[in-house]
């Protein structure tokens, strides 16, 4: 298992441009729901993620139909040349107060105490084995807690501005407990990634990771 931080500084970015150069080229795909409306408002008053939480894959994992669906996506793709999956786990904190004053359009389960349900888990773990066995090399998982833990939330315009570093350890062991649920389905030519800030730049909001 391999955790990536993305994007952190020009000299790190050279470094796995460098470290990319090195490995042949793959195709890689995000799938994290099975239904999005491309023409939804992506920004402004009326912004819309364009999903809803019934087609969020992890969540609903354990459902046949949604499981099918799923792999039968996952092949489709496959055979086109995908090589690498990508699913974004968008999550929030139960004990950050500010989670459900906001309209949850991704379908966001709750981590409390820096744990998430085992059920959860579960359906987590069955996603990455079915992108092992369609044929995938690369299974990355981006971590993207939400509200008062996001690196990145906004407040007055200012990027990082509500961010909460009292969340930060609550966060690295829902990251630890998602690592140790996916780790033992790694085998040659199948890799578990972590990404632990997908789009986040260091900022002196966020502090250190």
């Amino acid at each position: 298992m391999r955790v990536w931080v993305l994007g952190v500084s020009v000299a790190a970015a050279a470094l796995v441009g460098t470290a990319m150069a090195q490995t042949p080229l793959q195709l890689g795909v995000g799938l994290s729901h099975l239904k999005a409306q491309c023409d939804s408002a992506v920004d402004g008053p009326h912004r819309d993620t364009g999903v809803s939480p019934d087609d969020n894959i992890v969540l609903t994992y354990a459902q046949p139909a949604v499981r099918a669906q799923t792999r039968a996506d996952l092949a489709d793709m496959h055979r086109q040349g995908a090589t690498l999956l990508r699913a974004t786990f968008w999550y929030r904190h139960a004990e950050d107060a500010q989670r459900g004053r906001r309209p949850d359009g991704l379908g966001m389960p709750d981590a409390s105490g820096g744990k998430l349900p085992e059920p959860l888990l579960a359906n987590l773990v069955a996603y990455a084995s079915d992108a092992r066995d369609a044929g995938y090399g690369v299974f990355a998982l981006a971590m993207a807690p939400q509200n008062h833990a996001n690196p990145k939330c906004r407040q007055d315009e200012v990027w990082g501005g509500c961010y909460q570093a009292r969340f930060l350890d609550l966060t690295w062991q829902v990251t630890d407990q998602a690592a140790a649920a996916l780790r033992p389905l790694e085998r040659p030519g199948f890799t578990i990634l972590i990404d632990i800030a997908p789009e986040n730049c260091p900022t002196s909001m966020a502090g250190p990771l």
